[in-house]
């Protein structure tokens, strides 16, 4: 099996969705500064798969306005800094994150910059498992209400 690490700007595609490679560094001394930051776009919506990216990443990239962000590293104060929050300008945040974690995550500082920008928040450490769905020109948000462990809140 061939392992091939991808290059900002190489685009692949799902579906009919396309995916382009908006960060990376594959030589970062730090994990969280490796991951890879994809963005997808699927006829008039967008979205953008954000990892644990941290601020040091955001920098420098000319980032486009995306409907849906999903908040990087679980919403802690290490990324999205307010330049990229209005950069990107969000309609539609989703901050993956589990319930009473040891980290404070997501921290009021985050919440605070989402809502400054007008995005809709949700959480999955208060609102369960969030189901998207789209048919490319507008997004459906479903809360299904289970928790990480499969049972029903």
């Amino acid at each position: 099996m061939t392992i091939t690490s991808p290059n900002i700007g190489d685009t692949f595609n799902v579906g009919e969705c396309e995916c382009r490679v908006m960060a990376i560094d594959n030589d970062a001394k730090e994990l969280n500064l490796s991951s890879i930051v994809i963005r997808m776009t699927f006829r008039n919506q967008s979205y953008l798969f954000t990892g644990d990216m941290e601020e040091e990443n955001e920098k420098n990239i000319n980032w486009p306005k995306t409907n849906v962000l999903k908040v990087s590293h679980h919403g802690s104060n290490t990324s999205s800094s307010i330049d990229f929050l209005k950069s990107v300008s969000p309609e539609i945040a989703v901050i993956s994150v589990g319930k009473d974690n040891s980290y404070g995550h997501p921290t009021k500082t985050i919440i605070n910059r989402l809502n400054s920008i007008g995005a809709t928040i949700y959480r999955t450490d208060t609102d369960g498992t969030i189901l998207l769905t789209s048919d490319g020109n507008t997004n459906n948000i479903e809360k299904l209400n289970v928790s990480l462990d499969g049972n029903k809140e």
